[in-house]
């Protein structure tokens, strides 16, 4: 299963630190607490990971759904062209930096990689969301319309989960957490 693997912490004179890419630094007494956190923060990053992979999943669909109205090249409304190559290139990219995100996770960087891909994930994901609406408005599809309003609110939820995490859990989410573990405990 792909995962996040961030693992890199510093040792120093009063115990151990991480740094993460979002710019908080957390400073440990013991080793077990620095390792928790890491993997904490492991669990943390991969839900997100698995978060966008449903977003991209999603505008996948609503991008195949209606390609039949982007224009060709030949046609007069050569905009509708650029803009369907923009969501061509937005949505590989994204797969690409997903990719980049958790195969580089475990590097020496791998702390801060994490976090730049993200961002880099979301700016892409904000960008096509925005290239479908212009196209549904011009449909006058309401409905799709609020469908990508949903999930351009998910995505900027989710960076903003990323950019204030800091290793501590609010109560739903460790009672997800406890949840989630207990009923994969049953299926065991």
């Amino acid at each position: 299963m792909k995962t996040v693997k961030i693992k890199h912490y510093t040792e120093n004179k009063n115990g151990y630190t991480v740094a993460i890419g979002n710019g908080i630094t957390k400073d440990f007494v013991n080793k077990k607490h620095c390792l928790k956190f890491l993997a904490d923060t492991n669990r943390f990053l991969t839900n997100k990971l698995h978060e966008v992979n449903f977003i991209l999943s999603d505008l996948q669909v609503m991008y195949r759904r209606n390609w039949f109205y982007f224009d060709n090249l030949k046609s007069a409304a050569a905009e509708m062209y650029s803009l369907e190559r923009i969501c061509i290139f937005n949505l590989s990219g994204i797969e690409e930096k997903m990719d980049l995100l958790v195969s580089r996770s475990g590097y020496e960087n791998g702390n801060h990689f994490v976090f730049s891909h993200f961002r880099s994930i979301f700016s892409l994901l904000i960008d096509t969301i925005k290239i479908l609406q212009k196209l549904q408005l011009k449909k006058s599809s309401a409905v799709e319309v609020h469908k990508l309003e949903v999930l351009y609110i998910r995505v900027i939820q989710i960076e903003k989960e990323l950019l204030f995490y800091d290793g501590t859990l609010s109560k739903e989410q460790l009672d997800a957490d406890e949840i989630f573990t207990r009923n994969r405990m049953k299926a065991v």
